[in-house]
C-alpha cells in the first residue's frame, strides 16, 4: 500500500466507493484535494481530505445565576445573529461540539428550538509530535 495525492483516473472508483458506503453526505467538492491509499495495483481503498467549517464555541453563564428561559432567548439571538453572519459568509453548515455531561439536555433543546442535526461523534486531531 502506498499513500499519494489524488489523480483524475481515481475519481470513478471513488465515486463508488462512496455510493457503496452509505455515509449519508454528498461526495465531496473538494474530492481533488484528497490524499488516497492504493493498493499494490495502483488502486484507491481509501481516500481523506478535508474542508473548512465553523466551529461554534460559546460562553453561558452557568447554575443559577440567570433563569434558563433568559438563556434560550439568548441562544435563540445569537443562533440568528450566528446564521446569518456565517452565510454571508458563504458558509451552509457550522458544527458545535458539546461536553458528555450537557450533550443530552442541552442538544435536546438545539434540536428541538433551533433544528440542529445531531451528526457523527466528533474527535480531535492535535499535533502529537515532540
Amino acid at each position: 500500500m502506498k499513500v499519494r495525492a489524488f489523480e483524475s483516473i481515481d475519481e470513478t472508483v471513488l465515486r463508488e466507493l462512496h455510493e457503496r458506503g452509505g455515509y449519508g453526505f454528498p461526495f465531496p467538492d473538494n474530492i481533488a484535494d484528497y490524499l488516497i491509499v492504493t493498493d499494490d495495483a495502483n488502486c484507491p481503498i481509501m481516500a481523506a481530505g478535508e474542508k473548512m467549517v465553523p466551529e461554534i464555541t460559546m460562553l453561558c453563564a452557568s447554575g443559577g445565576m440567570t433563569h434558563p428561559l433568559v438563556k434560550l432567548e439568548a441562544l435563540s439571538l445569537l443562533h440568528e445573529a450566528l446564521r446569518d453572519r456565517l452565510v454571508r459568509k458563504g458558509f451552509k453548515q457550522a458544527f458545535v461540539f458539546l461536553a458528555p455531561g450537557v450533550e443530552k439536555a442541552f442538544g435536546r433543546h438545539l434540536q428541538r428550538h433551533f433544528r440542529w442535526k445531531p451528526t457523527w461523534k466528533g474527535y480531535a486531531i492535535e499535533d502529537w509530535r515532540p
